[in-house]
């Protein structure tokens, strides 16, 4: 039923806004055409995360969503009527599908399940979110002043402020940790509540890479420890920062370290995997929407003979969400940042 809801979002989509728009008229006067066709492409998303999130049984990664989409349209104006009435539509029409046989009365039971659980979040009435720097703290005025930077459109100052640290004595670790991931979870936050555009989200995004790349000369390798990781994202993901990150951990830290960034496919992968020989294999999801395709990769990897010692690690937003989801890819290992991710691996060997 949740493969069937994300590969017939637009049919339903399409339905739930027809009968939305003639429920509530206003929408056409205060929106426009234009304010129809923003609203057809939101309905698909939230019946494209919902259907993944029954897919993989996992109820948090819906409500994360709603949560996500609840702070998004406030920041936007939108009134919450507007959301709640398109998620009681959608109730509505998978109900009618029972009769068409789409669905089974089990099956539209567990959406409507997970339909009433993404309602309750409108009966909290916060729609603030708490940034994710600590201004008060030594790295968080570093982190904080670096995004104020990249904000501005100074990236080569905020690349001297970076390189200012590490001539202070801090390391290529605590830059990572405490600026980059914490700057990066910031940006998206700052776009999610209005504060940015898109188009100084990824400016931000490719400054911080940018620098990065500077940041690489200076890395010192702990040694050569005989092992090797390929660490690459899933699928269409374009959100490598992070799982670059991890790269750069286990090569500072004496692996091989085989960085395959983003909307590598899926047989370049396994190849990969196969070529280096690698023990260790680190696959990233930043979108919840993509956990299916991770899903069906990890299985690929299993599948492979040639890598039945291979160990499967996953990491990204989604498994930071629920904790259990790890477990239900099918992976071996879960860890939420670079270092613990690295620390997990040597684990293994010691």
């Amino acid at each position: 039923m949740g493969r069937f809801l994300y590969t017939n979002c637009n049919t339903l989509s399409e339905n739930v806004i027809e009968r939305q728009y003639a429920r509530q008229p206003e929408l056409a006067a205060k929106y426009g055409k234009k304010g129809k066709k923003l609203s057809l492409q939101d309905c698909r998303y939230h019946i494209f995360y919902l259907g993944e999130a029954i897919c993989i049984h996992s109820k948090p990664l819906f409500l994360d969503y709603m949560q996500w989409v609840k702070v998004l349209m406030h920041n936007l104006g939108i009134p919450e009527k507007y959301l709640i009435t398109n998620l009681q539509i959608i109730k509505e029409i998978v109900s009618e599908n029972i009769a068409e046989n789409q669905f089974t009365k089990e099956e539209a039971d567990i959406i409507h399940e997970y339909l009433d659980a993404g309602l309750m979040v409108f009966e909290k009435k916060e729609n603030d979110t708490v940034s994710y720097i600590d201004r008060n703290a030594y790295y968080g005025k570093l982190a904080g002043k670096y995004i104020d930077l990249l904000i501005e459109g100074k990236k080569n100052a905020a690349s001297d402020l970076i390189f200012s640290a590490l001539e202070k004595g801090a390391t290529i670790e605590d830059i990572y940790l405490n600026i980059f991931q914490p700057s990066q979870y910031e940006v998206g936050r700052l776009w999610q509540t209005n504060g940015i555009s898109v188009a100084k989200e990824h400016y931000i995004t490719a400054s911080t890479q940018h620098i990065m790349s500077r940041l690489y000369p200076e890395m010192i390798s702990q040694g050569n420890k005989d092992r090797t990781v390929v660490a690459t994202c899933i699928g269409n993901e374009l959100h490598e920062l992070g799982v670059r990150m991890v790269a750069d951990f286990f090569e500072m830290d004496g692996w091989n370290s085989y960085y395959l960034g983003a909307n590598t496919p899926a047989e370049s992968i396994i190849q990969t995997v196969n070529d280096t020989n690698a023990q260790v294999v680190i696959v990233s999801a930043t979108l919840s929407i993509n956990v299916h395709k991770l899903k069906a990769l990890v299985q690929e990897l299993r599948n492979s003979k040639d890598l039945e010692n291979t160990t499967i690690m996953v990491g990204g937003h989604p498994f930071n969400i629920d904790p259990e989801l790890w477990k239900k890819v099918g992976a071996d290992l879960n860890a939420p940042d670079a270092k613990q991710s690295l620390a997990l691996a040597n684990e293994l060997f010691e």
